[in-house]
């Protein structure tokens, strides 16, 4: 009986596999600068579990304006999203402006607009921010799952 009664309490932590996750990375806000003319070229590599998807590069910004909509399987194993900023460098290795991260949990069953602090990977100090969208969207029909909540990656 006692486990009964915990079954009823627990909350479910994460968006079920047969889900998908629209994410949309709207903007940064505040990036730093990481060429010499003062501006970044920023894009965003957006990972959950094995799937990636990447924003476009923004010319000389530090408030870049992306509006890219992407979707993910939910992972079951996987238990964030993570948002990787760059500075794209044409002809040398593009240089990490920082990390964003979000966990993944049932308050993504509506849709929610959020700030995420971006982090210097090795200090963890505070480096703009990233505007995103995420919603979990339920596939309907679990007998179609394989075809309604396929990555387009």
């Amino acid at each position: 009986a006692d486990t009964e009664g915990l079954k009823k309490k627990k909350k479910r932590k994460k968006p079920q596999a047969a889900e998908t996750l629209k994410v949309t990375v709207m903007e940064g806000r505040n990036l730093i600068a990481m060429d010499t003319n003062g501006f970044s070229d920023p894009y965003v590599v957006v990972k959950h579990g094995g799937r990636q998807h990447q924003t476009r590069v923004q010319k000389r910004t530090l408030n870049p304006k992306w509006n890219a909509m992407m979707e993910f399987r939910v992972d079951p194993v996987a238990t964030e999203l993570v948002f990787h900023v760059f500075d794209s460098d044409k002809g040398r290795e593009d240089d990490s402006m920082g990390i964003a991260t979000l966990p993944i949990s049932d308050e993504l069953d509506t849709m929610r607009e959020m700030d995420l602090p971006i982090k210097n990977e090795e200090t963890g100090e505070a480096q703009g921010t990233l505007v995103i969208q995420v919603h979990a969207i339920p596939v309907a029909d679990a007998g179609c799952a394989g075809f309604a909540a396929q990555d387009t990656a």
